[in-house]
């Protein structure tokens, strides 16, 4: 044994300490004694409902650890079982009974139950969910009574007008125009009638943009666009430079009420509407009138 400023050795009998005096053994063995009664003590304070310490005759505390555990414990907390004598059996022991031994059942049914719930939930978690799509295209999708055939997703594309890109665009500029400057033109005084020409800020937004959840594997998005927020009502418009219909605009167009709708469902599903009724719209820019539709 060493220690960092002295050496011990102890070989057949010679012993040898240098330098003399330090007493390394001695500490050595105390340090090891009081490891152990660390040990004992975190090991005998896990136990939450019964301690068992074995007891050889009279064992006097300061010497052994379990003489040292059971010194001064509260007798309402002891019990003391009478002491074991090979090859007699201790009274309490008929108390114990023989051990239950319980039947083990077939569990060939239970494993497949356990595969076919695995392989049930692994299915559903490898399904796609939430495939990215516009509402334009979802509202222009034949449904299934018109095809009598699956309805296959479609595909995002560009926003586009009818007449190109370019000419959308201007539409869709100068009627933000029409909302900045109210002199001009009589959509101003159509938007100016429902209440929604005034210059854009927290309360109405042009091409707003809005996504969600649609039919339970869609992740629909688009942009609205006019959103206007009123104390009673959140309105929704679609601008069309169509020819403007001559009866009801769903007969004309269901296509285009479907779309607009389905902006309406998505801002109602943002929790946009805090208790406002829903209006939509589309204003058709040939005339400047909009035709509500049916939310």
């Amino acid at each position: 044994m060493s220690a960092a400023a002295g050496c011990y050795i102890d070989l057949d009998g010679l012993t040898w300490e240098e330098p003399a005096g330090l007493g390394i053994r001695q500490t050595e063995r105390s340090y090891l004694d009081w490891e152990r009664r660390r040990v004992v003590y975190v090991a005998a304070r896990r136990a939450r409902d019964l301690l068992i310490v074995p007891k050889a005759g009279d064992v006097a505390p300061g010497r052994f650890v379990c003489g040292d555990l059971l010194a001064g414990a509260p007798e309402r907390l002891t019990r003391t079982v009478e002491e074991y004598v090979d090859g007699a059996e201790a009274a309490w022991a008929p108390d114990v009974g023989p051990p239950v031994r319980h039947a083990l059942d077939d569990a060939a049914d239970m494993e497949q139950q356990v595969a076919d719930r695995w392989a049930t939930a692994s299915r559903e978690a490898a399904r796609p969910r939430f495939q990215p799509a516009s509402v334009t295209n979802q509202a222009h999708v034949p449904s299934a009574a018109e095809t009598e055939d699956k309805v296959e997703p479609t595909t995002p594309k560009q926003r586009e007008g009818r007449y190109g890109g370019l000419f959308g665009s201007a539409v869709h500029h100068a009627i933000g125009i029409v909302l900045r400057d109210s002199g001009i033109t009589a959509q101003a005084a159509v938007l100016r009638a429902a209440g929604l020409a005034r210059a854009p800020g927290e309360d109405l937004q042009l091409e707003y943009p809005i996504a969600g959840a649609c039919d339970g594997d869609l992740l629909v998005s688009g942009y609205i666009d006019l959103v206007a927020a009123g104390d009673g009502a959140v309105d929704v418009i679609d601008f069309k430079t169509d020819a403007p219909p001559q009866g009801p605009v769903e007969q004309a167009y269901p296509k285009y009420g479907a779309q607009v709708r389905a902006y309406g469902r998505l801002l109602a599903g943002a929790g946009v509407l805090t208790g406002r009724r829903l209006r939509c719209g589309l204003l058709f820019t040939a005339d400047g009138i909009i035709r509500w539709v049916e939310p």
